[in-house]
């Protein structure tokens, strides 16, 4: 969380205030402890990655930094446990040793996990849910001070609302999200006049996880579309290395930027994956990608 001037300011800095403190506590006793002696209202601003002023306040700030990482893994129910003030751009790197990644991201990864599931951040395809719907349970902080584990079997009512609150029954500190085995990701570009992709549209949108549509400039109205899909992840990191080392991003009339670019509601493979790019001559070219 950044303060500077002792204001506080969201990513666009559409949403800026003055709390009357800012506190960081180190662990769940800590967080309680500063809940119950709070003065004013209470926000747990997260990486500020919202347009609303859900978290403007002239009273405590609290900044969870502490409360990121991976706390723990079960392989038999396909369960991580993870701090809620992770941010969604590291748990590539955290899943991916464990050989298993998130099913679905959004278009953006600068959120914390806990701020992405309450306020149901989704990513795309008609077969994948938002990450609410990917939560196991969850440890949840009241505005009492008291920790409560919320799951289908225990604390349902507050599970089954508490997923997408917006923070209404308190704070998140700790989620544990189903996952699945890594898996890459194969991107394809293709054109079309706008009226052909009207009239196959419904067949896109069921045969592709993700769809993505640009209005070209081109005389004939023509549509830029993206398809993503999963495929199976089969090869290894170090052979994604040795990809990337015989490749050279200049001769497709890319950037290395971009070559590189992580496309967060994608992050195939636990943050990495395979990306298919069109050259500045047409060609498309395909290379791995590394964190």
């Amino acid at each position: 969380m950044k303060i500077v001037g002792g204001k506080w300011s969201n990513w666009s800095g559409s949403v800026h205030f003055r709390p009357r403190s800012v506190v960081a506590p180190k662990d769940e006793v800590d967080l309680a402890a500063t809940v119950r002696m709070a003065e004013g209202r209470v926000r747990f601003p997260g990486s500020g990655h919202s347009f609303s002023p859900l978290n403007q306040t002239d009273g405590t700030l609290i900044d969870l930094a502490a409360f990121g990482g991976l706390k723990g893994f079960d392989p038999d129910s396909e369960v991580a446990s993870i701090g809620a003030a992770q941010p969604l751009w590291g748990l590539g790197s955290l899943l991916h040793p464990l050989g298993y990644a998130l099913d679905n991201m959004g278009d953006t990864d600068r959120q914390t996990l806990g701020g992405a599931v309450a306020t149901g951040t989704h990513g795309t395809g008609l077969r994948y849910g938002s990450l609410s719907a990917a939560v196991a349970s969850f440890r949840l902080l009241t505005t009492t001070g008291q920790v409560l584990h919320c799951a289908p079997d225990e604390n349902a009512e507050i599970f089954a609302a508490g997923r997408l609150a917006l923070g209404l029954f308190g704070v998140m500190t700790e989620i544990d999200m189903k996952v699945r085995p890594v898996y890459k990701l194969q991107r394809r570009y293709f054109q079309s006049p706008a009226k052909d992709i009207l009239r196959k549209l419904d067949g896109l949108v069921e045969a592709n996880r993700l769809r993505v549509f640009l209005v070209s400039a081109q005389r004939n109205g023509g549509l830029q579309i993206a398809q993503r899909n999963r495929s199976a992840c089969t090869d290894t990191p170090q052979r994604r290395h040795a990809l990337c080392a015989r490749r050279n991003p200049a001769a497709a009339g890319i950037s290395v930027r971009r070559w590189y670019r992580i496309v967060a509601a994608d992050a195939g493979c636990g943050g990495t994956g395979a990306e298919t790019v069109r050259g500045a001559d047409g060609a498309q070219t395909e290379g791995a990608l590394e964190p």
